[in-house]
């Protein structure tokens, strides 16, 4: 052994920090929206705090060629094992910062890095959809073969200095000592805790840390999926349900007949993309007037980022308060007690559609677990050579003319949600309506009005079936998508979603329009509309025809627990440190010293974490003591 071996192995090391931080330069510009609010100085600290993630993950990686380059032999100056070495470090690398350079584009979607579970409750459909996505994000894979290529061109060779040896005595110490160094990288520095992903998080604003943060280590740090961690805020339990628990009131709504129900979910359509409320045109005109027809909550969140997440809080309200998806979690066998499950025990036949191909996301197998007995995905519908999109499933117009046409096959009262698909990356629309909608900033854009148009369509098939006149629905959208619009370009707008309730033949009115609202209050609302008790709810939703209950939205975002109550926006890190900001309209954030509400509000924010957390690990959601 001599130092040529050491100053070669931190030549090749070195390497591998430079390609992170261009990876990281590549995120930062971008995804430039996202990060704009931050002062220069902040999103320097981002980029040096970064390095200090991106050393841990390759030194975690590449221990095993630390090793054998260091190991004291003969041999490990000859070319034939120098090669070895070469082709270990191409095979170990490579693919790690691959996924760091698919992120680039994914985290537009997520608003977070990648994590383990992400990927793990997306493998079905990535296996599914390889070759599509491969030819429709060609320049990722590009990019990927060309950072390949750079990184054995400019690998540090070998030097015949290296066959000079140390004596063993100073060559047994130093490999030591380089091997706790290199521990020492790997667990992040001295702290008591190894380096997690929260740590990213320290920064002003809280998105930096997805800057911070590299990919990899993302993933390798949530590789062993662990259960969700109890909480002790609160030592009497009665304390804590004074806090969540929710008024009696008398019915908002007294209805006797049984009204069908209807829920459209719209993939990925953000508030952003709409007219309401906006000082533009948006891409949704019939939703727009379908709002203006009936009641549009004008502060409705989603209460999470992806798909996976949003059929849970709006079928079963169950909001994402963890970082593993409620579908592909542990807890997915616990008890769910869904819209299905208390509308089939008042006769109501249950379905769900989406035209994707069954089992993706686990929509169908949740849907089941919610008490919808039927499920209509791609398998099922008629035509599928015709109207597959070539991607992920099949068309909206189509899937909803089948929709429509389906649902009066079905006996009344009946209760329905169907998920759309067409406004899903890669964003394909139907060679017939090519140029026949705005195509606006985003590639998203044209697909949105397309999918609004397939809405409108529905709802004029809709109109002559014998159920229309009987029926309430409810649209919304799973969650919020990339964004071009300065004024969403922050936590709420993330979050922000549209929620519209259209009765063809009931005028709908809410004590206030412009209550807090969240995905998890459409299980109680629409409860509430149909004078249906439920004895084993939840209380993470609140219906929005209650007159007594203030209207909270929850959500988990870059390791922090947030409530967003009317004017004021909460933070709660996992370390517990709280943050209070005030919200300007319309979406303006503004942080704040402590005012005297926040106390208040942090007590609720606890109550509810310390619910979902130890209900989700003793399975006691709905346990009847709690009520």
């Amino acid at each position: 052994m001599n130092l040529t071996q050491y100053k070669i192995l931190l030549k090749r090391l070195g390497l591998l920090t430079l390609i992170y931080t261009l990876c990281r330069v590549c995120f930062f510009v971008y995804n430039y929206s996202y990060f704009k609010e931050a002062s220069a100085s902040s999103v320097l600290e981002a980029f040096v705090s970064g390095i200090r993630f991106d050393l841990s993950v390759i030194f975690m990686v590449n221990l095993p060629f630390t090793l054998l380059s260091l190991i004291p032999v003969t041999f490990i100056s000859k070319s034939g094992y120098q090669k070895f070495l070469k082709i270990l470090f191409l095979v170990v690398n490579p693919p790690l910062l691959f996924v760091n350079l698919v992120d680039i584009e994914f985290f537009r979607f997520t608003g977070k890095r990648s994590t383990y579970e992400h990927l793990a409750g997306l493998q079905k459909d990535i296996l599914d959809q390889g070759p599509q996505l491969a030819l429709n994000y060609w320049p990722v894979l590009l990019a990927g073969t060309i950072l390949i290529a750079i990184i054995a061109w400019l690998y540090p060779k070998s030097k015949n200095a290296m066959n000079v040896r140390l004596k063993l005595y100073i060559a047994a110490p130093l490999l030591i000592s380089f091997l706790a160094l290199n521990i020492l990288i790997i667990r992040g520095g001295l702290q008591l805790k190894p380096l997690r992903p929260n740590h990213a998080f320290t920064l002003n604003p809280n998105i930096l840390g997805n800057l911070v943060l590299n990919t990899p280590f993302s993933l390798i740090a949530t590789s062993n999926i662990q259960p969700v961690q109890r909480v002790h805020f609160f030592s009497n339990q009665s304390e804590l349900f004074n806090l969540i628990r929710k008024t009696k009131e008398k019915k908002a709504v007294s209805t006797k007949a049984k009204e069908n129900v209807v829920i459209l979910i719209c993939e990925s359509f953000g508030s952003e993309y709409t007219g309401l409320g906006n000082n533009y045109k948006g891409f949704t005109p019939f939703l727009d007037s379908l709002a203006n027809q009936g009641v549009w909550m004008k502060n409705a969140y989603a209460n999470g980022r992806t798909s996976i997440e949003a059929l849970p809080s709006i079928l079963a309200s169950i909001p994402s308060l963890m970082t593993e998806p409620y579908i592909t979690s542990i807890y997915q066998t616990n008890e769910v007690v869904g819209l299905g499950n208390i509308l089939q025990k008042e006769g109501y036949h249950t379905s769900f559609f989406h035209g994707g191909k069954n089992g993706t996301m686990g929509f169908d197998v949740f849907a089941q677990n919610a008490g919808f007995e039927e499920y209509y995905g791609k398998n099922e519908y008629p035509d599928q050579d015709k109207d597959f999109d070539g991607n992920w499933g099949i068309f909206d117009e189509p899937f909803l003319q089948f929709f429509a046409h389906k649902l009066s096959t079905f006996k009344q009262p009946f209760a329905t949600g169907l998920f759309t698909l067409s406004s899903h990356p890669p964003y394909t629309i139907p060679e017939q309506y090519k140029g026949k909608f705005p195509k606006g900033d985003l590639p998203i854009h044209e697909c949105v009005a397309y999918s609004d148009n397939s809405i409108r369509k529905f709802f004029e098939t809709a109109k002559k079936q014998p159920w229309y006149s009987n029926t309430l629905f409810i649209i919304t959208a799973d969650h919020t998508q990339m964004s071009s619009q300065p004024e969403y370009s922050n936590e709420l707008g993330a979050f922000d979603v549209p929620l519209i309730l259209f009765h063809p033949s009931k005028k709908i009115t809410v004590p206030d329009d412009e209550k807090i609202c969240q995905h998890a209050d459409i299980l109680p609302t629409i409860l509430d509309f149909l004078n249906i008790e439920n004895p084993k709810s939840n209380y993470f939703g609140t219906s929005i025809f209650s007159e007594k209950e203030e209207g909270y939205a929850l959500n988990f975002s870059n390791g922090s627990y947030n409530l967003i109550k009317k004017d004021l926006y909460l933070s709660l890190n996992q370390e517990n440190q709280c943050q209070c900001f005030k919200i300007d309209p319309p979406r303006n954030i503004t942080h704040l010293q402590e005012v005297p509400e926040q106390k208040k509000l942090e007590s609720v924010l606890k109550a509810y974490i310390q619910y979902f957390n130890n209900g989700l690990i003793d399975n006691n959601w709905y346990n009847s003591q709690n009520h």
